[in-house]
């Protein structure tokens, strides 16, 4: 749902979503809130999360919220602009972030010094029981 989220604060949200039912249930959704700020995408394969048309050093925000997540941190750190963020939601599973042949946390460590700066967020969930951790990441200018 974070798609949605976004929409409703900032000029202009990309959305790639993995999975043909979700990506379905995105798109009648946005239609019916009438969201035009928002360009939805399916990528469908792991071979589409290489964000190819997307041009480097051009997002300011990249929230990653699903799909195999650490390939998405890797193939859209190049693209996200100096000074721009990330935003790892779940950040506290393995389960998310070990997958796609890359370890989200190694991948981190690797370009600690293209960082200024990090910091984890801590929060319940709506509709489930637990707490989960959110990781925020600056890249430097």
């Amino acid at each position: 749902m974070s798609t949605f989220w976004l929409a409703s604060r900032v000029g202009k949200v990309v959305s790639f979503e993995w999975d043909p039912e979700w990506y379905g249930r995105i798109k009648g959704e946005l239609a019916r809130q009438r969201l035009s700020n928002v360009d939805l995408r399916l990528c469908e394969g792991h071979e589409q999360m290489g964000f190819r048309d997307v041009k480097e050093s051009s997002v300011d925000l990249a929230f990653i919220d699903g799909g195999p997540r650490s390939l998405c941190l890797r193939n859209l750190w190049r693209k996200v602009k100096p000074g721009g963020f990330f935003y790892l939601d779940n950040w506290d599973s393995d389960l998310f972030w070990l997958e796609g042949g890359c370890n989200a946390r190694q991948f981190i460590v690797g370009r600690s010094e293209e960082i200024a700066s990090l910091e984890i967020f801590i929060d319940y969930v709506p509709a489930y029981v637990n707490v989960c951790e959110g990781l925020i990441i600056q890249k430097k200018k």
